[in-house]
């Protein structure tokens, strides 16, 4: 999968969060340097004029999409083992099934910045 290039495209359609499937810590990592690699930025661009001649624009464009991840793992992943990518203010949450598949799913909440998990919550 070419994860820049859906992130890109994702982040364009200018959603709360994007909801990233990935089957190993590396896989969120990637997830989150590609995020990153999207993120907004100041370029200077330029332009070409009717005569093939390229002009410096006088001022900066913002380029770039700011994209908020969801991690969902697979299952066999261990949700402690993505602690330091979900730590990333990029990342909003990471939600993986139970151990228990009759207990439902469980959330694991990770407030950015600090890495540990704060909520762990089973639905009915």
């Amino acid at each position: 999968a070419d994860v820049p290039r859906a992130i890109a495209a994702a982040g364009k359609a200018t959603p709360d969060f994007v909801a990233a499937y990935v089957d190993s810590a590396e896989a969120a990592a990637d997830c989150v340097a590609a995020a990153d690699a999207a993120a907004p930025r100041m370029v200077l661009g330029s332009s070409v004029d009717d005569r093939g001649v390229r002009t410096d624009d006088a001022e900066p464009t913002e380029v770039g999409v700011d994209v908020k991840l969801l991690l969902v793992p697979g299952a066999g992943v261990d949700i402690s083992a993505l602690a330091d990518v979900a730590s990333s203010p990029r990342v909003v949450g990471v939600v993986a099934p139970s151990a228990d598949a009759a207990a439902g799913f469980a959330c694991a909440v990770f407030t950015p910045g600090d890495g540990c998990v704060v909520e762990c919550v089973k639905a009915p």
